[in-house]
């Protein structure tokens, strides 16, 4: 079992990796303050970390399936190659990346990426709505499916496609916010079996990099993607 873990590790295809500074940041809708979800604003600090600069695509995720004898995720009839992966199951995406030696990020470390380290970014690269497209492939920019990584501009940091393309699967169940320094509060959603999906996709409109939904993690959803986070050692 150890030799055949080693080997497949071996074979995996190479995932890029950009480096988030680690820093403290305000959590939440800090522009408006007014979506419910999202508040209070809670300050977070977090270490420096690993994620990846793309979304997992399908290539990457069929030579994992091939190599792990699992399903490969139905990509629809659109194709497959450097398109962002879909219809993938937030298990199934936890697996992909805990045999990368990672795991599915933090909704904070997700929220603190994607504002170009913590700042008080609203678009995932741009605070001014008429320069949306330039970053965020959303609802009337794009076409009916996820499509290829890295389209778009990178944010501050360098990672691609935070806002738009697919939505990205965290690793958190869905904890109501704390105050400023006190612990998160989980919520029973037992009955529901919530996670987490954060930036949006291409059938929806441009997302606030705060706004937070729900899924049922057994689902396998067409708008539904993912991408890693690794721990710097």
């Amino acid at each position: 079992m150890y030799y055949n873990s080693i080997y497949i590790q071996s074979k995996l295809p190479e995932l890029k990796w950009t480096l988030i500074p680690g820093g403290t940041f305000m959590m939440g809708d800090f522009a408006n303050q007014s979506n419910k979800d999202a508040l209070p604003l809670h300050e977070v600090s977090l270490p420096s970390f690993y994620m990846n600069t793309y979304e997992i695509t399908y290539a990457q995720y069929d030579i994992y399936a091939e190599l792990k004898n699992v399903p490969k995720p139905d990509d629809e009839g659109f194709g497959r190659e450097d398109r962002a992966v879909a219809m993938v199951t937030w298990e199934e995406a936890k697996t992909f990346c805990e045999c990368y030696g990672a795991r599915l990020p933090t909704e904070a470390e997700w929220e603190y990426a994607a504002r170009d380290g913590g700042k008080d970014i609203l678009y995932y690269g741009t605070n001014f709505k008429h320069r949306i497209n330039e970053y965020v492939r959303h609802e009337t920019n794009s076409v009916g499916y996820s499509f290829y990584v890295g389209s778009k501009k990178p944010n501050e940091l360098g990672l691609y496609d935070m806002g738009g393309n697919v939505y990205e699967w965290i690793g958190d169940f869905y904890p109501q916010y704390p105050d400023s320094g006190a612990s998160p509060i989980w919520a029973d959603y037992s009955w529901y079996e919530l996670r987490i999906v954060r930036g949006g996709s291409f059938w929806s409109p441009p997302w606030p990099a705060y706004q937070r939904i729900g899924m049922l993690f057994d689902e396998p959803y067409s708008q539904t993607g993912f991408r890693c986070v690794k721990e710097i050692e």
